[in-house]
């Protein structure tokens, strides 16, 4: 059980590391731009929804070193291979 996570996080972090590979910077909106960009708005009299929606938060730039999607993957595919080793 334990292999078949270590497993899964390898291809999960390889994935990730093939997406920074294609990605130039990732953009994180805030709230409120995020809830105008789908046209959804807050019911009207939801305290709930008020702070859902109602949030603001500057919007944030990631832009990663080149070598950060690299590292990335061949961390990923090392703990991936090294979950399908001979049993012991």
């Amino acid at each position: 059980m334990l292999r078949a996570a270590i497993f899964a996080c390898g291809i999960f972090v390889s994935l990730c590391g093939a997406t920074f590979l294609l990605a130039d910077k990732i953009v994180v909106f805030p709230k409120r731009e995020a809830v105008a960009l789908m046209n959804l708005e807050a019911p009207p009299n939801d305290p709930l929804g008020a702070m859902l929606y109602g949030a603001v938060a500057p919007r944030r730039e990631f832009s990663l070193p080149e070598w950060a999607a690299y590292a990335t993957v061949s961390v990923g595919a090392v703990a991936a291979v090294l979950a399908l080793g001979k049993r012991s």
